[in-house]
């Protein structure tokens, strides 16, 4: 997420303008959970009554492939960065400063301010009661900043794999890598799959690892993913590539003389992005229990079953999941690529700021949904709402639609207006 020019030596517009996008998708998709979808949040709103199952299949779909396609992105540029070095030290050193820094700063500053937010009363005795009950439980990184923490240890990883081969008598040729790419991207999903399913049966969705609070239920597709990103370079690939890809998608990269470029469009197997979207929609339909669908209760029943446990949903969440991954990841990036290949000309949406904007867009949200929430409590609306059946319906992503799009919009701004008044914090983001 992290797009300084000490880190990407080659700018890709393609993937600047990827990013940009799914770091909006990200505001959205925290933003819907206050209005009806699945997982912990600090808001949840008065206007939504229990779970939606629209917005809880918005998050499912969400969470197929966003973070996924972030470790891609991510393991691609690592590799790019460390063929041009020698000095892993220096590396490490500036993955560190950019992405360990800023996530002990959003723990300790950032996360806490969200917290206070929704107290009902903002006295010194409460908040004094709330934030020391932030840090005597802290345990470890919170908030989004889990990404960015999981990323230095790929990325550290990464380090050691590099240097370990180096010391290896046989240097693998051109062709092994693109060998060794082609099956991971062909068969590697599939043992994501079953590993997924295995540490579900342990550690269903929702539980976190200490200290990075990693979800062991989507970690092994972001190994995958980081991975597949890091040998796609190797590789030659320019674009993800998956196993529903009838040809190649190799592209041809332009450097310009100021050290930026794109990706130069070329014909591409990847599935049609309407292809992969329906295919991803339809078959999300298998995932519930047939036994829980004439229940009253079916949503939470089938996410209490596809969510973890030796259960038959808990598999068939892991299969699509990594499925609609495999599937939209390509589409989108083949997407971008012919269509968004451009430098960013929008006043806010721009790749320059989305790393800020990713670290500002927990407290925004916040302040947003709890005005909205201020707004429906003073007013008659509240009860109307609650008592329409459409509502309640189609309310949920009504309110994930307005909140969210704003939400990501200010998270953008205030990213930006916080570069540009603080321009020490460029060092670091």
């Amino acid at each position: 997420m992290a797009t300084s020019n000490n880190i990407i030596s080659l700018r890709r517009h393609d993937m600047d303008n990827l990013r940009t996008f799914l770091t909006g998708l990200v505001t959205v998709h925290h933003t819907s959970i206050a209005y009806g979808g699945s997982g912990g949040w600090l808001v949840k709103s008065a206007a939504v009554v229990g779970t939606s199952p629209l917005v809880t299949g918005f998050n499912m779909f969400n969470q197929s492939f966003f973070m996924g396609l972030f470790f891609w992105i991510s393991g691609r540029v690592s590799a790019q960065s460390l063929e041009k070095t020698t000095d892993y030290g220096a590396f490490l050193k500036n993955k560190a400063l950019r992405l360990g820094i800023p996530a002990v700063a959003y723990t300790l500053v950032v996360n806490p301010i969200a917290y206070l937010m929704v107290l009902p009363s903002l006295d010194l005795e409460s908040i004094s009661i709330c934030l020391r009950h932030y840090y005597t439980n802290l345990d470890g990184v919170r908030g989004a900043v889990w990404y960015t923490v999981t990323l230095l240890c790929f990325d550290a990883i990464a380090v050691l794999v590099k240097k370990a081969s180096q010391h290896q008598q046989h240097k693998a040729s051109r062709a092994d890598k693109v060998a060794k790419y082609g099956d991971l991207k062909n068969y590697g999903w599939l043992a994501v799959v079953l590993c997924s399913f295995l540490v579900k049966t342990q550690y269903p969705v929702g539980t976190f690892l200490p200290i990075i609070r990693l979800q062991p239920a989507y970690a092994f597709q972001y190994v995958y993913a980081y991975t597949l990103g890091y040998l796609a370079y190797t590789a030659g690939e320019q674009t993800m590539n998956g196993p529903f890809d009838s040809t190649t998608t190799a592209t041809k990269a332009k450097e310009s003389h100021d050290g930026e470029g794109s990706a130069e469009p070329m014909s591409s197997g990847s599935i049609p992005l309407s292809t992969a979207l329906m295919i991803s929609l339809m078959s999300m339909c298998l995932i519930p229990g047939p036994r829980y669908l004439d229940s009253t209760d079916w949503l939470s029943e089938t996410m209490k079953q596809a969510f973890g446990g030796w259960t038959l949903p808990s598999f068939l969440y892991a299969f699509w999941n990594e499925l609609a991954f495999n599937l939209l990841g390509p589409a989108l990036m083949s997407y971008f690529n012919q269509w968004h290949n451009a430098p960013a000309t929008s006043f806010t949406w721009n790749a320059r700021y989305s790393y800020a904007t990713f670290l500002v867009h927990t407290p925004v949200c916040v302040a947003i949904e709890c005005l909205v929430e201020k707004i429906l409590m003073s007013s008659a609306v509240l009860n109307v709402l609650r008592g329409s059946p459409n509502w309640q319906n189609l309310g949920p992503m009504v309110m994930t639609a307005a909140v969210g799009l704003t939400s990501a919009w200010v998270s953008a701004v205030v990213g930006k207006t916080l570069l540009e008044w603080l321009p020490v914090l460029k060092k670091l983001i």
